[in-house]
């Protein structure tokens, strides 16, 4: 049996395959400078909506030879070099109902053609990529599908990715009180990102969608680069991913099109508050296309932790080469990129929750004087970043060629490799208790654990009287927050491939799929302990006890109570390899099955270092450097899964502009590479299994109009 998939081989298929679909044999675009002219003409017109009002940007096309143009702001567009006869023009626009008109080309002459759109708000006439065996419009697929486009998304303002699926029917839960990622979510009573899988350009944006201390929208940025975002809620989505029995989330990026296009935002806000955005893509020659653009803000955000604690963006670019028959597209993407974390405030009175006195409605547990801190440990000193906040800062390169090989055949494959160094960063409240009792408070409550009687004397930190003394603890509120800034340093890396062969069999289809992977991910953890007022941008404090009959101890040192009270160090990797079978199968002249089944292979592999304790000065009176360290012995586990789904789907169309859809799937939820990093025993890993899902749906679609 397969134990190990090194990344290596797993890199060498991925090129492979997409070397063998680069060499299957193409010419260039029939409209590139080659075309007689003395055979062709040329086709122009405009496309207007209901209202008589220009449509811009919508793709006016003919299909074979691919020619196309993009309608300019004033609704106009014109087909060069169209192959002399009878040609079928189509129009199409999100938002919009797609049209086409059959056109009679002469040879020199210009044709004019003006097409009449009406609105879609409902997306039912867009085509959709996601969640399909083939591309079709959504009033004829058998699966709940969600279209939004740059418009609608522009329109919402979203302030994170995940926010976005508040406007998706499904989504019971999208709560993002902790600030623009690390987001989490229920779709249809699921609880948890992991069961929900985010594409990019059909591709996962990395292999598994959620890790210890970081989710899979740690990985997307909404900007201007994106053309529309497609969802598919339950039925078939199970079929295109290992963590995907809840929703696909595909984010289709823009690339290019005839004219040059692009836009420029500036956004300012409060809070210091400044973000940039460009867009721009068009034509480098006859037949390339490229689009490039990207952001960059900086924010304190709407609660200020005393310092920039968001800023950072990101960039995309890809260049497309038209074949005659398909496409061959280079892509990158980079982002490098900071968020703040906000984890829970002081409240009071949990009937009637009111934060504590001292502490604003926009107030941030957060402080400046938690920046750049250096801990000591058994191998040097440790500085905690915490304005890098939540980072990311990784990098992408895809490559995605897709052909039509014959009349009824087509296939696609995509490549892809990333590596991020993903941080996590954060000062972190346990609780919120009152300066008198914190001494004798119990430890599991997050007390010292002092005898009654204990005296305690508590000091600023970083405030100090004009002799350089500490100034006493007087907060009005009288209350203090143990609590933790912890430092982790998680780099990830990823190569996937992802290919698809489709035949068309008269009005049925049959595809074939696979999708091979193999991710790493490590952890180095350090986890320390602090001690903090409780207001807006808190200081540290330390403190001085004294038990009854003993002598007064000095219990932090610098505003910590313990240096380094949690370490952990381990990587790990896991290998994916899976197959789909799918097919659709028109069985009537309305009603249209659709059939498939994944299986998949997974290979987890953990190492793990032992931890022990650590005393830096031999005094163990000083508890604040009893450190938890590595003791330079590993355990090292693997575990190999395999699991399947299934879907079936069933469209019946009662009218042109109604369909009756249903589906039954049966999907799975892989475990997460980081649930074996603390596992201690055998027995521990054995436990760890793929979670089975089950889900069925009945609905109608229903687009107004004809």
């Amino acid at each position: 049996m397969l134990d190990r998939f090194p990344l290596r081989r797993l890199a060498a298929l991925a090129s492979a395959l997409l070397l063998a679909g680069s060499f299957v044999p193409t010419h260039a675009a029939a409209q590139g400078p080659g075309q007689d002219a003395a055979q062709t003409g040329t086709v122009s017109g405009r496309v207007l909506d209901e209202a008589g009002g220009a449509v811009s940007g919508a793709q006016v096309f003919i299909a074979q030879p691919p020619i196309g143009a993009q309608t300019g702001s004033n609704g106009a567009y014109a087909l060069a070099r169209v192959p002399a006869g009878n040609q079928m023009v189509h129009v199409r626009m999100l938002g919009f109902r797609p049209d086409s008109a059959r056109v009679a080309v002469t040879a020199g002459d210009t044709v004019t053609q003006n097409f009449t759109i009406s609105r879609d708000p409902l997306q039912l006439q867009a085509m959709v990529v996601t969640g399909t065996q083939s591309p079709r419009t959504n009033l004829s697929a058998s699966v709940a599908v969600t279209t939004l486009t740059a418009d609608e998304i522009q329109a919402s303002a979203p302030r994170s990715t995940t926010e976005m699926l508040r406007y998706v029917p499904g989504f019971t839960r999208v709560e993002s009180s902790g600030g623009e990622v690390n987001e989490n979510i229920t779709m249809r009573g699921i609880l948890g990102v992991e069961y929900v899988s985010f594409l990019e350009d059909g591709l996962p944006v990395f292999p598994t969608m959620h890790t210890f201390f970081m989710n899979a929208d740690n990985l997307f940025r909404f900007d201007e680069n994106i053309d529309r975002m497609e969802v598919v809620r339950g039925g078939s989505s199970p079929l295109f991913g290992s963590n995907t029995p809840g929703a696909i989330v595909n984010f289709i990026n823009k690339t290019g099109g005839e004219q040059f296009a692009g836009t420029m935002r500036a956004t300012g806000g409060t809070k210091g508050l400044a973000r940039y955005d460009l867009n721009a893509g068009g034509p480098l020659g006859d037949n390339w296309r490229f689009n490039v653009g990207g952001f960059y803000r900086y924010d304190h955000g709407v609660r200020d932790p005393g310092f920039p604690g968001i800023r950072g963006g990101q960039i995309k670019a890809n260049a497309t080469r038209i074949l005659s028959n398909g496409y061959l597209r280079a892509s990158v993407k980079h982002i490098n990129d900071r968020n703040q974390f906000i984890l829970p405030l002081p409240f009071a009175d949990p009937a009637n929750p009111q934060f504590v006195s001292g502490f604003s409605d926009y107030g941030s547990m957060n402080t400046a004087e938690g920046l750049d801190l250096r801990v000591p440990t058994p191998t040097g000193d440790l500085t905690l970043p915490l304005d890098n906040g939540l980072k990311t800062n990784a990098t992408w390169g895809t490559v995605d060629i897709s052909l039509d090989l014959s009349d009824d055949w087509h296939l696609q494959n995509t490549a892809q490799v990333m590596r991020n160094a993903q941080e996590w960063n954060a000062l972190l409240p346990f609780s919120a208790i009152s300066a008198s009792d914190y001494a004798t408070t119990a430890a599991g409550s997050n007390g010292l654990g002092f005898p009654a009687g204990t005296t305690a004397q508590i000091f600023y930190t970083n405030l100090f009287d004009a002799t350089g003394a500490p100034l006493p603890f007087n907060t009005a509120n009288g209350l203090v927050a143990p609590g933790g800034e912890w430092h982790v340093n998680k780099p990830l890396s990823a190569v996937q491939d992802q290919l698809q062969l489709r035949r068309a069999i008269g009005p049925h289809s049959l595809s074939f799929g696979a999708y091979v992977a193999n991710y790493t991910q490590d952890n180095q953890w350090y986890f320390t302990d602090i001690l903090t007022d409780v207001r807006d941008n808190p200081h540290f404090l330390d403190v001085v006890v004294t038990p009854p009959g003993g002598t007064p101890t000095k219990v932090t040192s610098n505003g910590f109570r313990n240096y380094l009270s949690n370490y952990v160090n381990g990587h790990g990797q896991t290998s994916v390899v899976s197959g789909v079978l799918g097919g659709e199968v028109q069985m009537t002249e309305r009603l249209r099955a659709d059939l498939g089944v994944r299986v998949e292979y997974n290979n987890f592999v953990q190492s793990a270092e032992n931890t022990g304790k650590v005393d830096l000065d031999g005094d163990s009176t000083t508890t604040f450097d009893n450190e938890t360290f590595g003791n330079g012995t590993f355990r090292h586990f693997s575990r190999n899964i395999t699991d399947w789904s299934s879907s079936v789907g069933l469209n019946y169309a009662l009218s042109p502009t109604m369909s009756l859809y249903g589906s039954a799937a049966r999907g799975y939820k892989m475990p997460a590479l980081d649930e074996f990093l603390n596992a201690s025993a055998a027995e521990q890993v054995a436990l760890f299994d793929s979670r089975e899902v089950q889900s069925a749906e009945l609905g109608v679609k229903f687009a107004r109009g004809p």
